[in-house]
């Protein structure tokens, strides 16, 4: 069986953070990644310990797996000017989740919605990262429709 690995990436859009303000970021062929108006290199690191030490290196985003316990992560990388790369775990096929199943399909794309609305508009985040590694061979056809 072919497996595919991918990850996506979802640029941030608007506010539901009342207090919190977005940086606009946006794609600019020949440029990259534009972030509030500049180019945008991201020099970063996986995870959310050690952030000082990567804002003393010279390091200027994180990236995360889920959005488990996401605010004070996001909160802890404003403070030190770190953006955010904040992923978006989907679930793998198994026993108790389907891709064939509607109900589980409809339950996971309400759960992404629900984070996407909560956090959008922080003024840490750059972008989603929309399936952390998602694998799924080439002939799951519910699978990339619901991906």
């Amino acid at each position: 069986m072919r497996t595919l690995a991918l990850s996506f990436l979802l640029l941030s859009l608007a506010t539901t953070h009342a207090a919190a303000e977005a940086v606009p970021v946006k794609m600019v062929p020949g440029v990259g990644i534009m972030r509030g108006g500049e180019p945008y290199f991201v020099k970063g690191a996986a995870g959310d310990q050690y952030l000082d030490e990567l804002v003393a290196n010279g390091g200027n985003s994180i990236r995360t797996w889920s959005t488990n316990g996401l605010l004070p992560i996001l909160d802890n990388a404003e403070k030190r000017g770190l953006t955010f790369c904040v992923g978006i775990w989907l679930e793998p096929e198994g026993s108790y989740f389907s891709y064939l199943k509607a109900e589980d399909c409809a339950r996971q794309i309400e759960r992404v919605k629900k984070d996407v609305l909560e956090y959008r508009n922080h003024p840490a985040l750059l972008f989603w990262g929309l399936g952390n590694e998602v694998e799924g061979d080439g002939d799951n056809d519910p699978y990339w429709k619901q991906l």
